[in-house]
């Protein structure tokens, strides 16, 4: 399929991520929402391949809350700006169209909740605001200010109304007659915890904020916060930074009972089977804690206990299916806990979804099985399927040292013999190779997780690598390349051209004897590995080289990208850049098409790009690269032929892009950045 003008070359085809924040739907159990970065998401459970994406966010999202037919989602206040804002947006979940913006935080947003019958949603933040927006005229009802930064917030109906409409003459305004519904709002700030009503008052015609009053919470000894509240039923449930819920009854604003569930911080509820005498609640705490307490009024027990496996805190619970219940937790890892009848009715977890918690720093792909990728953060390296989008192994980083570096390849390694060398039977073994701050390198079996064998190649960290050929080549941060055998991990050569820490190595695609290597001291360098020599360098006056790749097809020649936005072309035989242009934004990775037509770019603000490089033609460029075209030795670029939706109010990283490779068939892109998410994307040459 061939894009045409006008259409999008290059589409959003799945996101992975969310860090602490995802809700199931109240009554559509299939679809999820979470955040990545500042798109927040729409999931569907029963099909991976369909999402929803919501921007309007300038800043990473923090705050979620979904209704039946709404999504409020709220973000951390904006960065560099004279007059700083933190909004609320709240989103109509049928048409995913946006129906209210409002502004009133500052620095962000903690705590959003929904009134029930969706009149109100109550929103709190670092500010110390609280404040009650109306969603049927779309303005703010009311607001005050805390003492403390507001950690939670939750609202109920405590008086249902009963309104008729009354029509008052022919073209005149409706009115209504009856009573109004009465709600009760809740928020927590620092130790304190206060209530306070909605009314409608009949006098003005309109509902008032009444006077805040303690919630008349019990001492509970030293200083004791609310990171969490929830109702269920008719009471409140707060959670504390010590471990205790704290149960008070919203009718009659009185303190009932308060328990010690866990041994942490209590951050999450969820409302359970719920009868006239028995209320289920499920509590989520630090350290993956997972509590079910049952009971009511000053009567509650804890029924049952379990540790999630992956020992992140609880952050978010939603009621599912079949009495099951989602646990989102601060690792990335998304559980479904049900009852199982093999464990005689006891919750057991099961992982539905991963994702990763922190920042995505480096992606490489299967050497051979296009449907395999792996990502690495600083504490874990990662492998995933791009058929299903789900997490396949995840292996944690060896002697607790940060992996700075990651490579998937084929290595050799001798069966039978502890950490290679010579003895066993030598097979080629599919592997994940990471580099440390340390400076070592761990080969890890891509089947098995298990280490195949280590070595000390850098002094501080080890910044690239690469392998093929039965050779390892890796670059630290001590500006030295080195060139090791696969096969007995021995040091067979070493080059000490560059000054700074080395960006990428590559071994050349179609000469094995030849290695190159780039680096932010402005240089890139290619090395004969037999005779152990530098045999070609180009320098830069102006570019921190991020990073390299090199073309198929034709000559062969490099690719670089540089933190001034440039992108040059180098030929091995000329010294100079045979061609270059600037895009105008920091280049963090380049990566080549196999077929060699188009370069792929993750950039400094987020974006993706596709250049085609067969006529030197921008196919996939932010506006700004219009005003950023400059001459080069060759013939000056064309203008844009496509500009895609995710350069131009789209969708793209929420943070810089960290990395970008190509599948195999040329046919989808990934990109992993600093807003914690993998975005693939689907190319359409």
């Amino acid at each position: 399929m061939k894009a045409t003008k006008g259409e999008e070359a290059l589409q959003l085809e799945h996101v992975i991520g969310g860090r602490r924040i995802l809700y199931g739907h109240p009554s559509q159990y299939n679809l999820i929402v979470h955040a990545v970065g500042s798109v927040c998401v729409i999931s569907d459970l029963k099909d991976p391949n369909k999402q929803t994406y919501l921007r309007k966010h300038s800043e990473f999202i923090t705050s979620i809350a979904v209704s039946e037919n709404f999504i409020a989602t709220g973000q951390v206040g904006n960065r560099g700006e004279r007059y700083p804002s933190a909004p609320v947006c709240v989103w109509n979940i049928k048409n995913h169209q946006l129906q209210y913006l409002f502004e009133k935080h500052i620095t962000g947003v903690t705590s959003l909740c929904f009134s029930p019958d969706e009149h109100f949603l109550v929103s709190g933040g670092d500010d110390s605001h609280v404040c009650i927006w109306d969603l049927k005229t779309g303005k703010i009802l009311s607001y005050f200010k805390a003492n403390h930064p507001v950690t939670a917030v939750a609202i109920q109906v405590i008086q249902a109304g009963n309104t008729q409409p009354l029509q008052v003459g022919r073209g005149m305004a409706t009115f209504s007659k009856g009573t109004f519904p009465t709600y009760r709002l809740f928020a927590a700030s620092g130790d304190k915890f206060q209530c306070m009503d909605v009314a409608f008052d009949v006098s003005s015609q309109s509902y008032m904020l009444g006077k805040s009053e303690s919630a008349g919470m019990p001492s509970l000894g030293f200083y004791r916060g609310y990171p969490a509240c929830s109702v269920i039923g008719d009471e409140i449930f707060s959670g504390t930074d010590s471990g205790e819920i704290v149960v008070y009854s919203i009718a009659h604003k009185v303190y009932r009972m308060h328990k010690r569930v866990c041994s942490g911080a209590v951050l999450s509820f969820a409302g359970g089977k719920m009868t006239p005498d028995q209320f289920e609640v499920v509590v989520g705490g630090n350290h993956g804690a997972l509590v079910f307490v049952e009971g009511r009024d000053t009567n509650y027990l804890i029924k049952d206990a379990i540790d999630l496996p992956c020992e992140g805190d609880v952050t978010c619970i939603s009621k599912s299916e079949n009495e099951s219940f989602l646990v989102q937790t601060s690792k990335g890892i998304l559980y479904r806990v049900a009852r199982s009848p093999e464990h005689k009715g006891a919750y057991v977890p099961k992982v539905i979804l991963s994702s990763s918690p922190l920042l995505i720093h480096s992606i490489s792909t299967h050497p051979t099985d296009k449907e395999i990728f792996s990502c690495a953060t600083s504490t874990h390296s990662s492998i995933w399927d791009l058929n299903s989008y789900q997490m396949l192994a995840n292996f944690p980083a060896t002697g607790n040292s940060e992996v700075t570096a990651l490579k998937m390849g084929i290595v050799p390694f001798r069966q039978g013999k502890e950490g290679g060398g010579s003895g066993g039977v030598l097979v080629q073994t599919e592997a994940v190779l990471t580099g440390h701050k340390d400076g070592n390198v761990v080969v890890l079996d891509a089947s098995k997780g298990e280490v195949l064998w280590k070595i000390n190649a850098h002094r501080g960290a080890t910044t690239a690598i690469d392998a093929g050929q039965g050779l390892v080549i890796t670059g630290g941060e001590d500006g030295v390349v080195r060139c090791w055998s696969g096969r007995t991990q021995e040091n067979l050569s070493e080059f000490r051209e560059h000054n700074k820490p080395v960006s990428t190595v590559l071994i050349d695609n179609t000469n094995s004897r030849l290695a190159h290597s780039c680096s932010i001291d402005k240089t890139v360098a290619t090395y004969d590995l037999q005779e152990e020599k530098k045999v070609s360098a180009h320098i830069s006056y102006n570019e921190l080289f991020k990073s390299m790749t090199q073309r198929p097809d034709g000559e062969k020649e490099l690719i670089t990208g540089s933190s001034t936005g440039q992108i040059s072309v180098w030929d091995y035989d000329a010294p100079d850049a045979v061609f270059t242009f600037s895009t105008g934004v920091p280049i963090n990775s380049v990566a080549i098409s196999p077929s060699g037509k188009y370069l792929a770019a993750a950039t400094e603000n987020g974006d993706a790009n596709v250049y085609d490089l067969r006529n030197f033609k921008i196919v996939l460029p932010p506006a700004s690269v219009l005003r950023a075209i400059r001459s080069a030795p060759k013939p000056t670029l064309a203008p844009p032929i496509l500009t895609p939706s995710f350069t131009s109010g789209g969708l793209g990283h929420s943070a810089p892009a960290r990395a970008i490779v190509w599948s195999q068939d040329e046919k989808q892109i990934i990109s992993v950045g600093e807003d914690c998410g993998i975005f693939i994307w689907n190319f359409y040459a």
